[in-house]
């Protein structure tokens, strides 16, 4: 068998998940940052350096996809919590929604998420709705198998069980019609 030297065991390490590590330190900086009471909320900040605009486009986009990941995963989470550890496919988009706060109605909550933070009536009843049907598909479009390496879904790191409703009635059946 062919046996690799240490330096290039050593290498491949440095190219293997690079973005992934680069993140989770900023993120553990940035919230170091937001702890320390001493310095004024102007001051905490995080500025990054990179040799060139490819890998920065890069690290920016790996930033955001993480970010956005951790934020819907973290709502699935709430959306459990506050539902008996249960969610379907018709009550995963609000109790998701709840759960990250969106519900709340104040102009400094929905600039969060809105264009147009003083949204009245209708028009923020719709966008709402719209916010809603974005965080179900893309909840469910997480939890597709294999599609992120370094991110696999929650399922298949066993952290949450996926059932279908009426398989088990199916499966049972004898004979297809």
């Amino acid at each position: 068998s062919h046996q690799r030297s240490d330096f290039g065991k050593l290498a491949s390490l440095g190219t293997e998940g690079r973005s992934t590590a680069t993140t989770v330190l900023s993120l553990a900086a940035i919230r170091h940052l937001k702890k320390a009471s001493s310095l004024p909320k102007k001051a905490q900040k995080l500025l990054s350096f990179t040799d060139n605009r490819q890998d920065a486009s890069l690290q920016a986009g790996h930033f955001n996809d993480f970010l956005f990941l951790l934020l819907l995963r973290a709502g699935l989470l709430g959306g459990l919590r506050s539902n008996g550890g249960v969610l379907t496919e018709e009550t995963l988009p609000d109790s998701v929604f709840n759960a990250l706060g969106f519900a709340r109605n104040d102009p400094g909550n929905l600039a969060e998420y809105l264009r147009d933070p003083e949204l009245l009536g209708l028009a923020l009843k719709e966008a709402q709705k719209a916010l809603r049907f974005v965080l179900g598909y893309r909840l469910l479009h997480d939890l597709r198998k294999g599609w992120r390496y370094n991110n696999p879904n929650l399922d298949q790191l066993r952290l949450l069980k996926v059932g279908y409703e009426g398989l088990d009635d199916f499966a049972d059946r004898k004979s297809v019609v």
